[in-house]
């Protein structure tokens, strides 16, 4: 956590979120006691013993569905080097189920994490904002089921 913790007081909060998209995006349920800040939940991933599930994630693009890019869930640096990325593409509904790479046996899906969310599409200048700058970010968690079940939706604007 030090990575977003730029003034050393042992929490996130404030500006430091607006440097952590995928914080940012699941502080309701990170902000446990309600003083706007952001407390540790990878030890609650691992005791719910989930190794992947599925996401759904809808991106447009002004209002429209976004058809044909090239969808990257990055985790966060401070997951360690076992959690993967998870890819997918968008169809013509703007749809995409992001799954990590799979090995014969294993089951497709997402890591439970916090994850930077990077969208490019060839021959569309996508703006950084939304990739390689990017200021989207999700967290997979089982106790995020009704966000997951319904699916997330990335309206990018530019």
């Amino acid at each position: 956590m030090r990575q977003y913790d730029l003034d050393g007081d042992g929490r996130i909060s404030g500006d430091e979120l607006e440097n952590a998209p995928s914080l940012k995006a699941a502080l309701e349920r990170l902000d446990t006691d309600g003083d706007g800040a952001v407390t540790a939940r990878v030890r609650a991933w691992q005791e719910s013993r989930v190794g992947r599930m599925s996401l759904v994630l809808t991106i447009l693009a002004g209002g429209a569905p976004l058809e044909g890019a090239t969808v990257v869930l990055d985790p966060e640096e401070f997951l360690g080097p076992n959690v993967q990325p998870a890819t997918g593409v968008t169809d013509a509904g703007g749809l995409v189920m992001p799954t990590m790479e799979v090995g014969p046996g294993d089951p497709p899906g997402v890591a439970p994490g916090f994850y930077l969310v990077r969208v490019t599409k060839e021959g569309l200048d996508i703006p950084s904002m939304y990739n390689t700058e990017t200021v989207l970010g999700v967290e997979v968690a089982q106790d995020a089921t009704v966000e997951l079940e319904e699916g997330i939706t990335f309206d990018l604007r530019w």
